[in-house]
């Protein structure tokens, strides 16, 4: 599937699709509109839910709690599956070699000899020496 870009067309950005801006309004437009759909439906659900809780008068939370966790799951899978791609250019590959630091890598404030701290001569409020 062909990622949408923008190009610019009278000094204004429009979407595009391999080249086709009818395109890129098609897939904006599908988009938008499976969205809202989905959302609708989940609405409808719960509607639904509470609905017959009250003309049966039964309990509708184990059937709640388990749809909240498939829209969840659904949700969590739809973001993570966008980031996949990125979060495997992320990792790097050590293979079997051990990771040492030299003393090049490490950085001058660590290299450094504690300093104990010694008293100023600056007073605070209550007139008590601040160290």
């Amino acid at each position: 599937m062909a990622r949408p870009t923008f190009a610019e067309e009278n000094g204004s950005p429009v979407l595009e699709i391999r080249g086709k801006k009818e395109r890129g309004m098609w897939y904006m437009l599908h988009w938008i509109l499976r969205t809202i759909i989905s959302l609708v439906g989940i609405i409808n659900v719960y509607t639904g839910l509470n609905a017959y809780n009250r003309k049966t008068s039964r309990s509708t939370t184990l059937w709640t709690i388990l749809f909240t966790a498939e829209v969840s799951f659904i949700a969590f899978f739809y973001l993570f599956q966008d980031k996949w791609e990125y979060m495997q250019k992320q990792v790097v590959t050590l293979g079997d070699l051990p990771i040492t630091l030299s003393n090049q890598e490490i950085p001058e404030r660590f290299n450094q000899k504690e300093m104990l701290p010694e008293p100023c001569g600056k007073r605070s409020a209550l007139m008590n020496l601040v160290d």
